[in-house]
């Protein structure tokens, strides 16, 4: 353990010292400025330093025999805070401006402040890293659009999936928009290139979804994905011997309808009432009535 006599003062003065430097009663005598000014030559600190270093110890309740290993142990951290409030590369203007006032803090010292100011610039940093996280799952999303624009659809739905990875809770629009990208980039695989399976991924996808974003929170996004969700079940269900997929379509493609409606939006109300009628008409070729294909008449 690092004594008093480590900082060349004898333990028993110490106390005397403390008292003087923290009591604002109490002068500092003759004897007490030299120690304190040996102190300042020994620890590296300024007067001013030394004194808030002894007001900490009081504040602590350090026992007597331990001021003067706290002594050390506090102006050697001190000096480390001294060397870390400096600008850093990336610091915007203002995170600088904070850097100056903290190691102006510092110096006094005046740690209160000092905590305050980091954690002003610790905000600032959060900020950064999520407007940074945000660019990067756009810069992901747009590497998405680019294998989209080369027909690789598998390789757009695992950006778009890293995309909507990236995005917080907080931001869920963005969210929201690079999962139905994915899906979309799966109905195209499933759609263009017979591939079944990723017409099922999608659909998961989209019934995932309306497990998170449900008609009371948010009902557009929640009927556009309805709408997603019957024309992959559609796509699927043209290419099975039952109904069972056609079936859900013209459920989904209902659902959509109670809030895509004509007042709203007139022209996605057509365009799912045409889904519905080309639905329907699908089940109503595989079955022996006509039912099915008078309700696509309607929808027509």
């Amino acid at each position: 353990m690092l004594q008093g006599e480590r900082i060349g003062i004898p333990p028993e003065q110490l106390p005397a010292i403390l008292k003087a430097a923290t009591d604002p009663l109490e002068r500092l005598n003759a004897a007490q400025n030299e120690n304190i000014k040996g102190l300042e030559r020994q620890l590296g600190a300024t007067r001013e330093q030394i004194i808030g270093f002894f007001r900490i110890i009081d504040e602590a309740n350090v026992p007597d025999e331990a001021i003067g290993t706290r002594l050390f142990e506090i102006a050697e951290r001190h000096k480390a805070l001294l060397a870390q409030a400096t600008a850093m590369p990336g610091d915007d203007p203002a995170t600088a401006g904070l850097r100056t006032e903290l190691r102006a803090a510092l110096e006094k010292p005046d740690l209160e402040r000092a905590d305050a100011l980091l954690a002003d610039i610790q905000m600032a940093q959060d900020s950064d890293i999520e407007r940074r996280v945000l660019q990067a799952a756009a810069t992901c999303a747009q590497r998405g659009e680019v294998a989209m624009t080369r027909l690789r659809y598998y390789e757009a739905a695992s950006h778009f999936s890293a995309a909507a990875a990236r995005v917080s809770p907080a931001h869920e629009a963005e969210h929201i928009d690079y999962l139905f990208k994915q899906a979309a980039a799966l109905y195209a695989q499933g759609d263009e290139f017979g591939d079944n399976a990723a017409l099922a991924e999608a659909i998961r996808l989209d019934r995932d979804a309306l497990k998170e974003y449900t008609r009371k929170r948010v009902p557009l996004q929640w009927a556009l994905t309805q709408t997603n969700l019957g024309t992959a079940l559609w796509s699927l269900g043209e290419r099975e011997s039952g109904t069972a997929r056609l079936e859900e379509a013209v459920t989904a493609y209902r659902a959509a309808l109670e809030e895509l409606t004509r007042e709203r939006v007139p022209l996605q109300w057509a365009v799912t009432q045409m889904n519905l009628g080309t639905a329907l008409s699908s089940l109503g070729e595989r079955e022996s009535g006509t039912a099915r294909l008078e309700e696509a008449v309607t929808a027509y």
